[in-house]
């Protein structure tokens, strides 16, 4: 284990260095906040079209960056992190070679830390993709966590109309549980995403791309020490719905297999842009015993959930005398389905479906030459649907956030610039409804769903703030110092008050502290 660490930060060095190869001009943008509009439009864009870099127009960049992270506090989803520590080393740049016609994008990070989950958490995190499937014991759990994050991409201009890119990621997360009963957990992920732009007239864009990801878990639970008076509390679990589970469960990996295709359009001016990409995939998620050699007539993958995800982005970017404003708006749809291998009929049984909404619109200004630097608005609307099938169990709720943000900097001097941010918002819950039915006295109602749907269904409010100085370095190169901090409050229970994880009083806290060099 200490060889890969020491490689993987070797690696990360070795990037540090090819950062100063090149001749970005990240120093030439104005300050932190144009920075940081320059790297949200890759990151929203062109990282999911790698060939529209051929219409690139922000510039070459490279930074490095390091920072820590810490949050914990009681307001917190029962299965999740009630304190988090994380230190993060990261390199980033894009390079263009235009006599050639390529340009490149490169990204390297690696991050240590440790983490406390709350109760039923066998598995670190919890599924995004809507999944049923994960492994869990009553004891809350004690976690020492690293990953490893690889992205590149490149483009290539094939004729003066068509160019051609490809992004390739590979991340790898170790998650050890440290305490009593231990999971060394590790999961690899591999993208691969090519795509093919159409210039029609130097202003209308349109690209194809197609989507690869394969997704490995491999857990290895173990009890290393003997149990307390408690051992009801280390009892394993494989959980496989809401309140669907298996009491005696096998050693087992999981493979999560994605396909997709994608089609994007841009109009493109000399004062504005607007981006359009409709990505669609599926997924199909496997749980396959890790030796069968002991058994007969048994099927190797026990549980599957296959979903559909269909994802719409838009941006729209203007710039006008007084400076810019810039418009996001995304809206995503998973729809999945569970089932589970039952030996006694030699069938799968569908058990459990899930489906998702969740949309995004943000909304910033950006003054030039102002002391009231930069001005956004957010809203998000959240909505969720479970149903486990073998208990009629329905759990569904829909949430809607608000959020105002304000960014000023003090004075006008290149040399040194501080910058002060603050945000405020505001999550209400506009409807919810869980009924057990069945599942009114099992334990994973009573001890998970009923604490998680009090958290969902929960209205509280989140206060933010931050300061930034940036100045330059010795080498022409520049720094930023960052200091952050947001609080979130409950402020109404809408459901189970007397039966939540949380009370009024509890609270969450996040804060950061980064430096960033840019070259």
């Amino acid at each position: 284990m200490m060889k890969k660490q020491l490689g993987i930060v070797g690696i990360i060095f070795l990037s540090i260095g090819s950062c100063f190869a090149g001749n970005p001009d990240s120093t030439r943008v104005t300050d932190v906040i144009d920075r940081s509009l320059q790297r949200e439009e890759y990151h929203l864009i062109f990282d999911k079209v790698p060939s529209l870099l051929s219409v690139w127009e922000k510039g070459d960049y490279a930074l490095i960056s390091t920072g820590f992270s810490s949050s914990g506090g009681d307001y917190v989803h029962p299965q999740l992190f009630f304190s988090k520590n994380l230190f993060e080393i990261k390199s980033e740049s894009v390079k263009s070679l235009p006599v050639n016609g390529w340009r490149f994008f490169g990204s390297v990070a690696y991050t240590n830390g440790n983490a406390e989950t709350g109760k039923w958490n066998m598995s670190y995190n919890l599924p995004t993709n809507g999944s049923p499937y994960y492994y869990m014991i009553e004891q809350e759990g004690t976690w020492k966590s690293q990953s490893y994050d690889f992205n590149v991409a490149a483009q290539k201009n094939i004729s003066g109309r068509l160019s051609a890119g490809i992004g390739l990621k590979y991340l790898g997360d170790l998650h050890f549980r440290t305490f009593d009963s231990r999971n060394d957990n590790t999961t690899l992920k591999i993208q691969v995403l090519p795509s093919l732009t159409m210039n029609f007239d130097g202003k209308n864009y349109i690209s194809i791309g197609l989507l690869y990801q394969r997704l490995k878990n491999e857990p290895n639970i173990s009890n290393k020490y003997q149990h307390g008076t408690e051992p009801e509390k280390y009892h394993l679990f494989f959980n496989q719905g809401l309140g669907t589970w298996d009491n005696s469960p096998s050693q087992m990996r999981m493979i999560d297999s994605r396909y997709g295709a994608l089609i994007s359009y841009r109009k493109f001016s000399a004062n504005s842009s607007f981006d359009a990409i409709y990505a669609i995939d599926y997924g199909s998620e496997e749980w396959l015993l890790k030796s069968l050699s002991t058994l007969n007539n048994r099927r190797e993958d026990i549980s599957r959930y296959s979903y559909f995800s269909h994802d719409l982005s838009l941006r729209h970017r203007s710039v006008t005398s007084s400076g810019s404003f810039v418009t996001n708006f995304d809206i995503k749809n998973i729809h999945g389905d569970g089932a589970v291998y039952k030996e006694s009929t030699n069938a799968y049984q569908d058990n459990y479906q899930f489906f998702s909404i969740t949309a995004d619109l943000d909304v910033s200004y950006i003054r030039s030459n102002s002391v009231l630097r930069q001005l956004s608005a957010k809203l998000r609307l959240d909505n969720s649907s479970q149903n486990d099938y073998n208990y009629g169990h329905i759990l569904e709720y829909t949430n809607l956030e608000g959020t105002l943000s304000a960014d000023v900097i003090s004075g006008k001097n290149r040399a040194v610039n501080l910058i002060f941010g603050g945000l405020f918002s505001y999550k209400m819950n506009l409807s919810g409804n869980h009924n057990p039915m069945a599942a009114s006295s099992n334990f994973f109602n009573t001890e998970i769903a009923i604490p998680a749907f009090a958290y969902h269904t929960s209205d509280f409010y989140r206060a933010g703030a931050r300061v930034c100085s940036e100045f330059d370095i010795a080498g022409g190169y520049r720094l930023d110092i960052s200091l952050s901090g947001d609080f979130l409050k409950p402020i109404k229970l809408n459901n189970y008050e007397n039966r939540s994880s949380f009370t009024l009083n509890d609270k969450y806290y996040l804060m950061s502290l980064s430096l960033c060099f840019n070259f």
